[in-house]
């Protein structure tokens, strides 16, 4: 992982979304990288379209979610507000912002990598 001026970027490029998981979250698996979503976030389309996507809303919100299968990441951050940026190569974006009372993303990887976006917007890493 490298930092840069305000987070961490993520060494997610050229991974495809092969599992989308879904429950009282989202979750994505890129080849070797686990990116568990809790909160609600965005999904941008290249066309500039963007629609919020609830974990625990209706089914029909989890939609642009499951458009993320097979799509393949360009590059991807984690902020110092606690925000998650994945930047996909048709111009797809998604964005989850930081949260004051819980936990709404975290990244688990190889070599024990693990990238949890804490309450209050703080990022906190570990590696084991």
């Amino acid at each position: 992982m490298e930092r840069f001026d305000n987070g961490w970027r993520l060494p997610v490029d050229g991974l495809l979304v092969t599992q989308i998981r879904l429950d009282h979250g989202v979750t994505l698996l890129l080849e070797t990288f686990l990116i568990r979503i809790e909160g609600t976030f965005l999904v941008l389309e290249g066309g500039g379209s963007e629609q919020k996507v609830d974990p625990e809303g209706r089914p029909e919100q989890l939609i642009p979610a499951l458009r993320l299968f097979e799509k393949e990441a360009v590059s991807g951050s984690a902020n110092d507000d606690g925000g998650l940026e994945l930047n996909f190569h048709d111009g797809t974006r998604v964005f989850v912002p930081a949260s004051q009372q819980f936990e709404p993303w975290e990244l688990a990887g190889p070599e024990g990598l693990i990238i949890v976006s804490a309450p209050g917007g703080e990022i906190s890493i570990w590696r084991s």
